[in-house]
């Protein structure tokens, strides 16, 4: 192990709250073109511990690069994230899950629709689309009926205009006169990221 390793497992291991420990892992695997599996093995348990911090911002960080260095040993802890009290790192999680475990998330993102936080939803969408289900497709079709706030249909939309769906962008375009400025904001950006993919 590299003495720049070392430091940096001693210095996020260390105790005591600290919004900067993050911030290092994810320097040191930017510095890096590529990991070696020893790097990524000492660095993913560096994230695992950081996913548990009482900082929210970390926590996100940490969620956020296990979707990048991940691998299934990981799933645990990015499921226990996706139950975190705070939403944005609710839906780092359920993204980074997707991301990491595939097909396999499906079953368990479905469970997590009935989420409280429109947002939360939203990316829980998207995510079960990303894990590449070979149901997902249809299965988000079906949540169209029962998903009633328009912050997370669009989550179920742009998924489903990213799968080619026709007849999604007639109804983003409808969400561009939504009273809500947020949803104006997310079918707008939907309805350009169909336009750039075709």
């Amino acid at each position: 192990m590299s003495d720049e390793l070392s430091k940096l497992i001693e210095t996020v291991s260390i105790g005591g709250p600290s919004n900067w420990k993050a911030a290092l892992v994810r320097e040191y695997i930017q510095s890096r073109e590529l990991l070696t599996k020893e790097e990524q093995s000492h660095l993913r348990v560096l994230c695992r511990f950081l996913s548990t911090h009482s900082d929210s911002s970390e926590r996100v960080d940490a969620v956020e690069m296990l979707g990048q260095i991940g691998t299934r040993s990981d799933v645990f802890s990015l499921k226990l994230s996706c139950r975190d009290v705070e939403p944005m790192v609710r839906c780092a999680a359920v993204s980074s899950l997707a991301t990491v475990y595939g097909k396999r998330a499906f079953k368990f993102l479905r469970g997590l629709v009935s989420e409280h936080d429109p947002v939360v939803r939203r990316w829980t969408y998207v995510a079960i689309f990303d894990t590449g289900h070979l149901e997902a497709v249809d299965w988000l079709r079906s949540r169209l009926d029962f998903e009633h706030d328009d912050v997370a249909k669009v989550g179920i939309l742009s998924a489903l205009s990213e799968a080619g769906i026709a007849g999604i962008k007639k109804e983003l375009t409808g969400l561009l006169e939504s009273d809500n400025r947020y949803v104006r904001k997310l079918a707008s950006e939907a309805i350009a990221n169909e336009t750039a993919n075709n």
